[in-house]
């Protein structure tokens, strides 16, 4: 499925890397709830772009594995989070990711595809 998203959306044939993935991160929000998340990384890159992409993680397999896989392949870090948020919650998932010792300190706008 990946190979189908990567030609589908005519990426390049720029450097791809090995995808490790980290699943069922969980970020702290107000009120005590957290989202649930997944990151997609490129293998052994390191201080690469942060992309975040929103969707369910319960059909995570079909929706945005792919992309998330098409995107980190590429040199980018792909955080896919569980739901839509609000402004508030925004700000707790920077907070979050301020702390992750793998984020690159800006969240990157979705690569041009």
């Amino acid at each position: 499925m990946t190979w189908f998203v990567t030609r589908r959306l005519r990426f390049g044939d720029e450097e791809v890397h090995r995808v490790g993935v980290q699943r069922g991160l969980r970020v702290p929000l107000p009120a005590g709830a957290s989202l649930r998340a997944h990151r997609y990384f490129p293998r052994g890159a390191t201080d690469v772009p942060l992309v975040v992409l929103t969707g369910k993680l319960d059909s995570c397999q079909k929706d945005h594995a792919p992309l998330a896989r098409a995107i980190a392949a590429r040199g980018y870090q792909v955080l896919v989070h569980a739901a839509p948020i609000d402004e508030d919650e925004r700000g707790a998932v920077l907070a979050w990711l301020c702390d992750q010792p793998w984020f690159p300190g800006t969240v990157t706008p979705l690569p041009a595809i």
